[in-house]
């Protein structure tokens, strides 16, 4: 919402619109205007995410490899890197630290809800 990485993004946005919710599918800003919008967290089990996403990828597209290769060149720790957001974007496959760990769960307080997702 407000398409770009800033509270002052974020506020603007609210003030032109009735939405007052986020749907992220991607990684998350940093910025969270919590003031304007509430925040629902749905976590879905990380291996069927995956598994889904491949489904999805492969259905549509015939240049799309077999689980596992496709698999093996995707990011690691799905949710955690989502949650973490912009800041997780950039780090390499294997390499999240225990400082990024910890804010992804310090950030889990800003979720207004936490939503588990059973396929």
């Amino acid at each position: 919402c407000g398409g770009e990485d800033s509270l002052a993004s974020q506020q603007r946005f609210a003030a032109a619109t009735n939405l007052n919710f986020v749907a992220n599918e991607r990684e998350m800003y940093s910025a969270m205007d919590t003031v304007h919008y509430r925040h629902i967290l749905m976590l879905r089990n990380s291996q069927d995410r995956y598994k889904s996403h491949w489904q999805h990828a492969y259905r549509n597209n015939k240049g799309v490899p077999h689980f596992r290769p496709w698999w093996e060149r995707q990011p690691d720790n799905w949710n955690t890197r989502m949650i973490c957001g912009t800041r997780c974007t950039s780090v390499a496959k294997y390499r999240l630290t225990e400082e990024l760990y910890n804010y992804t769960v310090d950030r889990l307080q800003l979720f207004e809800h936490h939503l588990f997702i059973d396929d």
